[in-house]
């Protein structure tokens, strides 16, 4: 045969062939690092340390760092309700596909491999276009790392509507119960991996009337075949990562400040995508399962809060007024948070209702009204309002405006609410006349001087 040839190609297009396979190969794996997916805001690479060029990591937002609308800070398992120890679920009713009301807790820590040392979770806004991720969507990125790594894992991550979601001190079944409830399109992700950072799968539900919901069925991020456009995927460390934050693995398994090899989770989540109308987050919630199937019970968890919606409320106007004129007002909504929100409420404690249910009121004193069903991330709205001061009126005249949004368009799920208010002072118009005369006797010829005194006693 030839010695230049094999199976037919000439040797030296083989090796441009290989050269090539082997920088598309370089190529592609370096922007699936980037998942979810090629966004450039977040590096999901199987490590906590930022890379340059590839967008925030942990370590970035641990230092202060990063351009994260929300961050939940490293939340450690160390929580108020048991400062000396952690705190885990209790009983068979602590399952995922169970409402909050039915989940226990207690203090203490489970079997090794289901300790949650930390947890976390960062939401951004995506600013790239790259198909089925379009600007504006909401990005959520998430993780955990575990004190041992000696087996199987099975980890989930909810992100919970309800802002009374938390842990109480009411005794009940050998452990305490939870506060709050599911809502609607709270979102869960659970996945499964070995012991060396195998990604069995990575599922995404959704809470819907009572019951979970699958959304979602995704791969691991830096997999191959996971297609570069995704939703949402998850990743693992698969060789020992410096950690940078304080981690202590179990003694036997590791150092401290390194992660053990299948010990550190990460993924991200498309919730725009994925959940369309998916409300406002205000909870995160990091867990272990005793086994695979969804349902399983849990095991540990961390807490945190992870508000993505909020609204600042300015109200300004005259400050000094009197019976019987015109007192003008201006009303300032914004949205300061990282989701679009809808109007519900609006009522002023002197100007009456303005909004009710979403509908706008007939109200009298309304001159102009820019805010409509909907107000997008950063953006405000203003209200003018003017009323004729009335005799009887309180001195000062106080008033307070009251806003609600929503993060649903049906204005279902919680609430976002603000408030300002404002005082005007009255006066009354009054003077007074003091006349004084130099001389009280006088004769014809003499001068005399008369004085005249304005005052004015109007009220201030």
């Amino acid at each position: 045969m030839n010695p230049q040839k094999k199976f037919g190609i000439p040797l030296r297009r083989q090796s441009i062939m290989v050269t090539i396979l082997v920088t598309a190969m370089t190529l592609f794996s370096f922007v699936t690092a980037l998942a979810v997916h090629d966004l450039g805001l977040f590096e999901l690479d199987r490590n906590a340390t930022d890379q340059a060029g590839g967008g925030d990591d942990w370590s970035t937002l641990y230092t202060g760092g990063g351009s994260a609308k929300e961050f939940t800070g490293i939340l450690d398992d160390i929580g108020v309700n048991n400062p000396v120890g952690g705190a885990q679920f209790q009983g068979g009713g602590s399952k995922d596909d169970l409402n909050i009301t039915q989940w226990l807790w207690k203090p203490g820590e489970p079997l090794d491999k289901d300790d949650i040392t930390n947890a976390y979770a960062a939401a951004y806004v995506n600013t790239v276009d790259t198909g089925s991720n379009n600007v504006g969507d909401l990005i959520i990125y998430y993780g955990l790392d575990r004190f041992s790594a000696n087996g199987s894992a099975q980890v989930g991550f909810w992100f919970l509507q309800d802002p009374n979601f938390g842990l109480t001190n009411i005794a009940s079944g050998g452990g305490f119960q939870f506060s709050g409830v599911h809502m609607n399109n709270d979102i869960l992700v659970q996945s499964n991996f070995s012991q060396g950072g195998v990604i069995d799968r990575i599922t995404v539900y959704k809470w819907l009337n009572g019951a979970l919901v699958q959304v979602a069925a995704v791969a691991d991020c830096l997999d191959p075949a996971n297609p570069n456009d995704d939703a949402a995927c998850g990743t693992v460390n698969r060789s020992p990562q410096t950690s940078p934050w304080p981690y202590t693995p179990k003694a036997n398994e590791g150092s401290p400040g390194t992660f053990l090899t299948g010990a550190f989770f990460e993924g991200g989540i498309n919730i725009t995508r994925l959940v369309p109308d998916a409300g406002c987050f205000t909870g995160f919630i990091a867990e272990t399962r005793t086994s695979t199937p969804f349902d399983a019970r849990l095991k540990d968890f961390v807490t945190g809060n992870f508000n993505l919606c909020s609204i600042s409320v300015t109200k300004t106007g005259d400050t000094l007024s009197k019976v019987g004129d015109p007192a003008d007002y201006t009303v300032t909504i914004q949205n300061t948070g990282s989701l679009t929100l809808y109007k519900d409420d609006i009522t002023d404690t002197l100007l009456g209702n303005i909004t009710i249910n979403g509908v706008n009121q007939a109200n009298a004193f309304v001159l102009t009204n820019t805010c409509g069903a909907s107000l997008l991330p950063g953006a405000s709205c203003t209200i003018t309002l003017r009323r004729t001061v009335q005799a009887g009126d309180a001195d000062p005249l106080p008033n307070t405006v009251s806003v609600t949004y929503r993060g649903k368009s049906d204005l279902s799920g919680s609430a976002v609410s603000g408030t300002d208010d404002h005082s005007v002072n009255l006066f009354t118009p009054s003077i007074t006349f003091d006349k004084s005369v130099s001389a009280k006797l006088s004769k014809v010829g003499d001068a005399v001087t008369y004085t005249l005194k304005l005052n004015n006693t109007s009220s201030s």
